[in-house]
């Protein structure tokens, strides 16, 4: 039974991704997408669609990430499903705000959020709310942040899904860190580590990584602030999560050699796969313009590791 196949292969693929193996995920959600197109039948092309695109997102890969979701946001449409639809919108939403269009991400995250709560649907609720918040830290809105921060983990625990709560907690712990309210920062960052590691979620555990390692250089913990930042970059690789890597070696560049560290930012500032606030905070804090890199990322990475 080919349709039935398919919706297996794409299940397993959801959990091979879940645990970290993105080669395997990506072979088998494209295998069921492939079987999809042949019976012709719309229903479940919109979910390997989605997958796809949403692993595309995850490694860094944002222009096949684009196509993926936006064909799986015409399929959704022409269904009229409305949770689809949810979820698609939630994924575009992060995809523009890792390309630094922000106003973009902010509609799809309101029409995500609409979906959600049209249907009394938390998850998607969550992930709309936590999209919005995290636009509202990028721009400073510190106050309206928090509000969706909070309710982003309201619905979550509604869900009763480890992941969601714990993403939610990532970003009122960031949060925390802007207002130097460091101890708290940690509390909150420690708590999403453990649901990540209970739910065995690696992408979420190299998250949480950058976080800590964030903070503990903020407290001047130099020693923890390193190891955590380099257990952030060797899990991000391991996984093929090049945005994740590119944010754990910008973290570092204060621990670096000076000449390393200009390396990583000028890195850093013209990687297709850096999320656009990473590059915008380097771009930041340096005085001149950062010419592009001619190091290759591999080349980089095994300096940095050798150095920390």
């Amino acid at each position: 039974d080919c349709y039935e196949t398919a919706y297996a292969l794409n299940n397993w693929g959801m959990a091979a991704m879940g645990l970290g193996l993105a080669q395997e995920a990506h072979d088998l959600f494209n295998r069921s997408l492939q079987m999809r197109r042949q019976q012709k039948r719309p229903w479940g092309l919109g979910s390997a669609l989605y997958n796809l695109g949403y692993l595309c997102v995850l490694q860094g890969d944002f222009a096949q990430a684009q196509a993926y979701l936006h064909e799986a946001l015409e399929v959704y449409r022409t269904l009229s499903d409305a949770r689809g639809l949810g979820l698609v919108l939630a994924g575009l939403g992060q995809l523009y705000t890792s390309l630094g269009e922000y106003g973009a991400a902010r509609e799809m995250f309101r029409q995500s959020l609409s979906f959600g709560l049209q249907l009394g649907d938390p998850f998607t609720q969550s992930a709309a709310l936590l999209g919005l918040g995290t636009l509202d830290g990028i721009e400073y809105r510190n106050e309206a942040c928090n509000q969706r921060l909070q309710a982003s983990l309201e619905a979550a625990y509604q869900t009763g899904d480890q992941i969601s709560i714990a993403r939610a907690l990532v970003g009122l712990g960031r949060l925390a860190m802007r207002d130097r309210a460091y101890e708290r920062a940690l509390k909150l960052q420690r708590q999403a580590l453990d649901r990540f590691v209970q739910s065995h979620y690696p992408w979420g555990e190299a998250l949480a990584y950058n976080h800590l390692g964030r903070t503990f250089l903020a407290l001047g913990e130099l020693a923890e602030g390193k190891a955590y930042y380099q257990l952030a970059l060797e899990q991000a690789l391991r996984l093929g999560a090049i945005p994740l890597a590119l944010r754990a070696m910008a973290g570092l560049t204060p621990q670096l050699e000076a000449s390393l560290a200009q390396e990583v930012w000028r890195l850093v500032a013209h990687h297709k796969s850096a999320d656009a606030w990473v590059r915008e905070e380097i771009r930041r804090h340096t005085s001149e313009p950062l010419p592009p890199s001619l190091v290759p990322l591999e080349e980089i990475v095994q300096r940095v590791l050798e150095a920390t």
